[in-house]
């Protein structure tokens, strides 16, 4: 299937759907906008509050504080990426079945599931810091060649050009290789919602199986998103892009294992003709 061919399914998919996609796609930012501003008035109530009501609690306010503080944080990224979670098991659902609804689609998921994508999320965190360290090494060490050449002052405006073009070029370079690069676990959450027994490595494993040869492709096909990602600036358009920019990454899963959306199941129209309609054959000329 070509990449517009799995655009034009998502458009498809969205029709009639738009109220209920947006607001699944739109929770995570609501739930993370709400979260940020419990924690920063959990930060106003910890700053002013010193702890006298327990004179042992209060010699170690200044401990207490930052641990307070940080179990809050903690506590909802877990809730935010719980709420990611219920998002992407949505679509995921809604993409094969045009019928699934978003509390039905919460409910399909496991333990084991929810498990093993909180397992592959941990995953990637470290694989994706290895791989930038990779690729962004070169521009780290040309930076630090040029901070150094700048303090160091006896070095030509010629050679500061040279070296401050080549930190900005090697890094954009090194952005594009990692973007590419991670495009390979891309897929492991997907996994896991279709394979409920899948682990966490072996999603990953899979992932990686499916992207190989694809990753390139996929993320020409993901930049080519970014534009319609550019007008959520204008609020509007968000109605339409943010379930959009969901459902034709779920699309591309699809076409890759070669599953598509179920269709809607018709009745079928049954024509019932009684002896009292007096219907008689018609004979041909040749009769």
């Amino acid at each position: 299937m070509e990449l517009s061919e799995m655009k034009i399914e998502a458009k498809k998919i969205l029709v009639k759907n738009y109220a209920k996609l947006f607001s699944a796609s739109f929770f995570p930012y609501v739930t993370i906008f709400s979260l940020v501003v419990l924690n920063y008035y959990v930060y106003i109530l910890l700053k002013e509050t010193d702890f006298s009501f327990s004179p042992l609690v209060s010699s170690y306010a200044g401990e207490l504080r930052p641990v307070l503080m940080t179990l809050s944080v903690s506590v909802s990224f877990v809730l935010w990426r719980f709420v990611r979670l219920f998002t992407d098991a949505y679509f995921f659902r809604k993409s094969r079945n045009a019928s699934a609804g978003y509390f039905e689609s919460i409910k399909s998921l496991s333990a084991k599931q929810i498990f093993a994508c909180a397992g592959a999320d941990v995953l990637k965190f470290f694989i994706s810091a290895g791989w930038a360290a990779f690729f962004l090494s070169p521009s780290v060490i040309t930076a630090g060649t040029f901070y150094y050449a700048l303090k160091d002052g006896s070095y030509s405006k010629n050679v500061l050009s040279v070296l401050a073009a080549s930190c900005a070029a090697l890094f954009a370079a090194g952005c594009g290789f990692l973007y590419t690069a991670l495009k390979r676990y891309s897929m492991s959450r997907a996994v896991i919602f279709e394979n409920p027994k899948t682990d966490s490595l072996k999603a990953v494993e899979k992932s990686i199986a499916l992207m190989e040869g694809r990753c390139l492709k996929y993320s020409a096909y993901c930049v080519s998103l970014w534009g319609w990602a550019a007008l959520c600036l204008f609020i509007i358009p968000a109605v339409y892009v943010l379930p959009y920019n969901y459902m034709a990454k779920c699309c591309y899963f699809n076409a890759v294992t070669g599953k598509r959306k179920q269709p809607k199941t018709e009745k079928p129209v049954i024509f019932y003709i009684s002896a009292k309609a007096g219907v008689k054959p018609v004979k041909t000329p040749a009769e």
